[in-house]
Parts: structure tokens; sequence; C-alpha cells
């Protein structure tokens, strides 16, 4: 029994597939900010600032990666969680390219206006496909990886 009375929990599949969504931001959001591509880089204001800034960007992860692998059993059927997965990432590119990019006017690039992140501006179409092909790809990838995450840990660890 568990603690929704014999019934299967609704946020195990979107548990998976967040573990791997997690992976591509922190890697996307470290690595883009290292090499400014998210914008001109700028001193924090306050500890706040600062401490938000981690705390959305890395803090927060270790949370979900510690409900995910050691309190929940997130991968149990990992064909719907993927499924969620995918409907999140493409859901987000559809959201960025229909409706953030049409709808807003900066920043701007070197070809487009509005898109949220700046180097996306400097992308034409082709450019753009092909840099979600590499985050679609990050994040099987990432996906993949949380998957043996949790199974590793089921398998070694089961007295934790």
């Amino acid at each position: 029994m568990n603690e929704f009375g014999g019934r299967d929990r609704f946020d195990k599949p979107i548990l998976a597939a967040a573990m791997g969504v997690n992976i591509i931001v922190l890697m996307l959001y470290w690595t883009l900010k290292a090499l400014g591509a998210l914008g001109e880089v700028e001193a924090y204001d306050s500890f706040f600032d600062m401490f938000r800034d981690y705390y959305i960007h890395g803090i927060t992860s270790v949370f979900l990666f510690g409900e995910a692998v050691f309190y929940s059993e997130p991968f149990e059927d990992w064909r719907r969680s993927y499924g969620i997965f995918m409907v999140i990432f493409l859901g987000y590119i559809i959201w960025m390219e229909a409706f953030v990019a049409r709808l807003d006017d900066l920043p701007c690039g070197k070809v487009s206006c509005g898109f949220p992140y700046e180097f996306l501006n400097d992308l034409n179409t082709t450019g753009r496909l092909i840099f979600y092909f590499g985050v679609w790809i990050l994040g099987n990838l990432a996906y993949g990886f949380s998957y043996w995450l949790v199974k590793y840990k089921e398998r070694n660890w089961n007295s934790i």
C-alpha cells in the first residue's frame, strides 16, 4: 500500500521525464552562460540574485534527483515517461517558434528577433533545427543516464 491507497502515482512518469529535461537545462544553461551566449554577463546585484540563479539552475536538481533516485520509482513505465519527455521537449520548441519569437520584438540578433535566448536570434531556421536536433540527442542521452542512475541504485543500493 502506498500513500495513494494502492493506486498508481500519476507523477512517476512526469518525474522521470523531468530528470531528462533537467539535465538538458543544467548543461545548456551553464555552458551557454560560460560562453556568453545568453547575453552579456553581468555581475549579480545582490547575494539573493546570485543564490536565486544557483538555486534555479542547480540546487533544485539535487532535490529532483534525490526524490527520483531514493524515494520514487520513476521509470516503472519508461515508454510513458519518454512520451511525456518528448511532449515537454517538442512543446517548448513549438512554443518558442510559434508564439514567443513571433509575438516578441526583443532581443534581436543577426537573423531574427524575439527568441528568449539571444544566440537563437543569430541562427536561421536551418541553424535552429540543427541546434534543436543536437539538444534532442543530448536529451536522449540525459534521459538514458537518468534511467541508468535509477536502475543502478535499485540493483546496488536496495538497502538505502
